[in-house]
């Protein structure tokens, strides 16, 4: 779900900063998901555009690659709403990236735990 390869190359073996940026990511990062969620919920879009916004350079730096183009789709298509298509994309991608969510979180805890 997740390749920390680039993280450790940027870290240049410093261990300490690899877990500093997972434990930020787990830290900052839930309650930008639960924004997306609600906003969503209520058809908030530019809170939804704006927390995908927010949390896109997370999901690169770790390189989560199940959800780092989601997000970008996610706010790129509450940008342009109200529209039936990004509804229809919206309505995909929102419930994958909250349904996928706990289970990131819970795969980097275990990552830091066995650095």
């Amino acid at each position: 779900m997740f390749n920390l390869e680039n993280l450790k190359k940027t870290a240049a073996g410093n261990t300490d900063f690899v877990k500093k940026m997972i434990q930020l990511f787990i830290d900052e990062t839930p309650s930008s998901v639960d924004t997306i969620k609600n906003s969503f919920q209520s058809q908030d879009w530019p809170n939804v555009k704006s927390a995908a916004h927010k949390i896109k350079p997370s999901f690169a730096i770790l390189d989560i690659n199940e959800l780092k183009d989601e997000i970008v789709e996610i706010e790129k298509h509450a940008n342009q709403m109200p529209n039936p298509e990004s509804q229809e994309v919206l309505n995909t991608l929102v419930p994958k990236l909250i349904n996928s969510f706990d289970g990131l979180i819970d795969g980097l805890k275990k990552e830091i735990e066995t650095m």
